[in-house]
């Protein structure tokens, strides 16, 4: 008969054995390598078919045992070498995983071990007890070995602990008794690895250098400047590395904050005047009006001056002047040469407060965006203001003193500054200390002047009178708040407040080309001028633009393409003139025509949330508002009001305009006939 392996031993032995990787492997005669031999004697005769039939039954328990001991093998190496294998932790997670390993090893074997028959356990076991023999020999070799590097590891961390708290203790007894414990837990280290002398040594140099090094990194986060003066006078008790790695972080965030200061010092120096474009004049003092004479600032003023007012600049409010200037000195650096300014027709004995932004000698209108923005954007810092309305240009004083941007280094000032720092780095850190002082500054100015004016208005609004309201208020908010303040109140007690239909007009279409500015316009500037409900409709739409800038944009550009076709037709009708040649009462007319247009607007918005309006809609709306300009009126017994209207009889001016609004609505060119009679229909509902 065949001699299969017998089993001696049920229990799972845990002797030291081979190494598992090296030299375990299951052999053949463990799993009855004579079968093989005894069915080949069945074949030629030598035993009987019973006695062949109960060896292929130990042959199919040792095929079972094997497929049972490859699974758990295969899992066996998995927990030991595996991704997050047992075999691959390190120090104290080894020691205090070995027992979880063993039994996670067995527990695995038994899984192996489940559904097979006794024959083929017996066989497995007999294979898979030296594999966890010799893997448990292994992982308890792997604990020992890592149990030493724990104790490395917690005595080195213990090191630096000690040598953190002397850091963070300084200059106490607390740091003494730290550094002492750090050397002891050293000479204990040294102990267990058997270190010579003079490694110790070393390693108690790094620690008092780790000490230090730990002290000026900590102070570095308040202090660079002082922990980079540390750096050199603590050297002795730092070694080589430590010194660099210090220069290279600690000395390097001190030259930053050393920039940073350096920057904000500069934005604290005085602004320098500006070169003249004309010399001053000889005499010097106050003028007949008693206003002060030559300054430098307006030296600036006068070489800048468009027409023949030089004797105007005399007369500027000085701070005004000094504002205004320091604001043209400031302008973009290629088209700072091009701007000027000239006095509008109500300064001729005016208050010296306002003048009108000109580029080279025409209306600040034509000058590049960059510019006209940069104005606009930037005028309140200098404690000025550009009203809505106009040519664009009109700047005006909002504050009455001198604002700190006015006094500070000018742009050229600062480019220079600039211009001498060859680290680029640097020369940015200090562009930005210089540029967020100045802006803080303003800010600052701006919120306390906004804060006034808010508390002003509301006590007007509470029926103060504006003289009324604490000198302190009407300081701060500024002579040119309390003025319109005194308007409005003086507009209320004479009836109900009427809206200035052109300034309305001029504010939408404010809206409609720059939506952002237009958000951070201050209404209270304007209500002297605009009644309640407009003003209430302007601030949600204020509100508007900042939930969703980008439909502003493109509701603004749709607004004003509608203004300017209610434009042409009014143009066409001889309602207004052209070319920009319309009297005042025909600007009144097109500011009333395009503001009923933007309330025709809104409503079909609000009926049409999504859809956008097209030029047929834009010419529905505009027509009930304009048509009537196209007739002379006649008497009703000269009308002929029922009688049929001939193509002929209808002017060419108002033939062509109903023909355009009847081809857009048909989709085709009218009949000379359906423009007749689109015309009687329009008459016969205005009565004529």
């Amino acid at each position: 008969m065949p001699v299969v392996p017998t089993y001696e031993d049920r229990g799972i032995r845990l002797d030291p054995g081979l190494n598992f990787r090296d030299t375990t492997r299951a052999t053949g005669e463990m799993f009855g390598s004579g079968i093989g031999e005894a069915l080949g004697s069945v074949g030629r005769g030598l035993i009987d078919i019973g006695q062949a039939v109960a060896e292929v039954k130990d042959l199919d328990a040792t095929n079972e045992a094997k497929d049972s001991n490859n699974t758990f093998m295969g899992g066996a190496r998995e927990l030991s070498y595996g991704k997050s294998g047992y075999m691959g932790t390190s120090g104290r997670a080894a020691v205090e995983g070995l027992e979880g390993y063993k039994a996670s090893l067995l527990q695995l074997a038994k899984d192996g071990a489940a559904g097979l028959s006794p024959l083929a356990q017996r066989k497995y076991w007999d294979a898979s007890n030296v594999t966890i023999n010799n893997l448990m020999d292994e992982a308890s070799r792997h604990a020992m070995t890592q149990r030493g590097v724990w104790t490395v590891q917690t005595s080195k961390a213990r090191v630096d602990t000690f040598r953190e708290n002397a850091a963070a203790s300084w200059d106490t007894n607390d740091e003494k008794l730290d550094v002492i414990a750090g050397f002891t837990e050293l000479q204990n280290i040294g102990g267990l690895l058997g270190l010579h002398a003079d490694d110790l040594a070393d390693q108690s140099a790094e620690l008092i250098s780790g000490v230090y090094e730990d002290r000026i990194v900590r102070k570095a986060e308040t202090d660079p400047i002082g922990a980079a003066a540390d750096i050199e006078s603590q050297k002795g008790f730092l070694l080589t590395d430590a010194q660099n790695r210090l220069k290279a972080t600690v000395g390097e965030a001190a030259l930053d904050k050393t920039t940073w200061q350096d920057g904000v010092a500069f934005a604290e120096r005085k602004r320098k005047p500006a070169d003249a474009g004309k010399p001053l004049f000889a005499e010097a003092g106050a003028d007949a009006t008693g206003r002060a004479g030559p300054t430098p600032e307006r030296a600036l003023l006068l070489g800048r001056i468009t027409g023949d007012d030089a004797g105007k600049v005399l007369r500027l409010d000085s701070n005004f002047a000094t504002n205004l200037s320091a604001l043209m000195d400031d302008a973009p650096p290629k088209l700072r040469d091009d701007i000027g300014i000239r006095f509008p027709e109500s300064e001729a004995d005016g208050t010296g407060r306002t003048v009108d932004l000109t580029y080279k000698g025409e209306s600040l209108s034509v000058a590049p965006l960059q510019l006209q923005d940069w104005a606009r954007r930037n005028a309140e810092r200098y404690g000025l203001r550009m009203p809505v309305g106009g040519a664009g240009g009109s700047v005006v004083a909002a504050a009455d003193g001198v604002t700190a941007r006015a006094l500070a280094p000018s742009s050229g000032q600062i480019d220079k500054h600039l211009a001498a720092i060859a680290d680029p780095r640097r020369r940015d850190i200090a562009r930005q200390a210089i540029l967020g002082t100045l802006e803080q500054q303003s800010q600052q100015e701006l919120q306390q002047q906004m804060a006034a004016k808010a508390e002003l208005w509301r006590q007007v609004g509470d029926g103060v009178a504006p003289d009324q309201v604490p000198f302190s208020v009407r300081q701060g908010a500024g002579s040119d708040a309390v003025a319109s303040a005194r308007s409005y109140a003086a507009k209320t007690l004479a009836g109900p407040l009427a809206t200035d239909e052109v300034l309305l007009r001029d504010i939408y279409l404010y809206a409609a080309s720059r939506p952002e500015d237009f958000a951070r316009l201050d209404l209270n500037d304007y209500r002297d001028r605009l009644e309640g409900s407009d003003l209430k409709a302007l601030a949600a739409a204020q509100s508007a633009i900042g939930q969703d800038s980008r439909k502003a944009r493109d509701q603004g550009a749709e607004l004003a393409s509608a203004f300017d076709l209610a434009k042409t037709r009014l143009e066409e009708a001889g309602a207004i003139g052209s070319g920009g040649g319309e009297s005042a009462e025909q600007r009144q007319l097109l500011a009333q025509v395009q503001n009923a247009l933007y309330d025709d607007l809104a409503a079909f918005r609000k009926a049409n949330p999504s859809t956008r309006p097209t030029t047929a809609d834009f010419q529905k709306m505009i027509n009930p508002h304009i048509l009537g300009y196209y007739i002379t009126p006649r008497p009703a017994a000269e009308s002929g009001a029922g009688k049929p209207v001939r193509f002929g009889d209808i002017s060419p001016n108002l033939r062509d305009s109903i023909a355009r609004q009847l081809q857009q609505e048909l989709g085709r060119q009218p009949t000379d006939g359906e423009v007749a009679r689109e015309y009687q229909a329009f008459r016969l509902a205005q009565g004529a």
